[in-house]
């Protein structure tokens, strides 16, 4: 495994998976939209 440190830390199950300042994740590929409105929103 990859990074493990970084696995337990951001609890990461499957890839991609984008962490926005450690408060929000997303997991896998999602539209456009959905992506935007995650970060926005942190």
């Amino acid at each position: 495994m990859e990074y493990p440190d970084l696995v337990r830390r951001f609890r990461v199950s499957g890839v991609p998976k984008t962490v926005i300042n450690e408060s929000a994740d997303i997991l896998g590929a999602v539209p456009e939209a959905e992506f935007v409105t995650t970060v926005v929103n942190g």
